[in-house]
């Protein structure tokens, strides 16, 4: 989710229903300072301050976020969302398929290791038995 969009289109509502700031903050029950932090994207949104932001707007809980129009017909805050689970969930089993990948390469990697290993052991008695044999010779 773009939080500037969502920011800017929180402004642009507050703004076109001709409401200050420091107004929005009063009509949600929140200080000036509080509300400012929801406009400027310093803290998360609550979802009952969502809902009272778009009943006080006149808007859908869906323009806030994704930009839709004023009348997007009846749905839900839990419709308006589902997308951005949707968007989640995909990130999630994009990160999930990275994370098994580099759970192989490590697998790998300690499989060449303890190859090297072995191999470092079998030249280390190569050179024991070469240094025994010029020590005799």
């Amino acid at each position: 989710m773009d939080d500037g969009s969502i920011k800017q289109r929180m402004k642009d509502l507050r703004e076109r229903e001709h409401l200050t700031q420091a107004e929005m903050a009063e009509r949600l029950g929140m200080s000036l300072r509080a509300y400012n932090a929801l406009e400027t994207g310093d803290t998360h949104i609550f979802h009952k301050k969502l809902e009272e932001f778009a009943a006080i707007t006149q808007t859908g809980i869906e323009e806030i976020v994704i930009g839709t129009g004023r009348d997007s017909g009846d749905r839900t805050l839990k419709d308006s969302f589902e997308f951005l689970r949707e968007k989640d969930l995909r990130r999630i089993a994009e990160y999930e398929r990275m994370l098994e990948m580099e759970r192989r390469t490590i697998e790998q990697q300690k499989e060449l290791i303890v190859s090297l290993q072995a191999q470092l052991k079998d030249k280390q008695k190569l050179i024991s038995l070469l240094e025994k044999q010029m020590g005799n010779d």
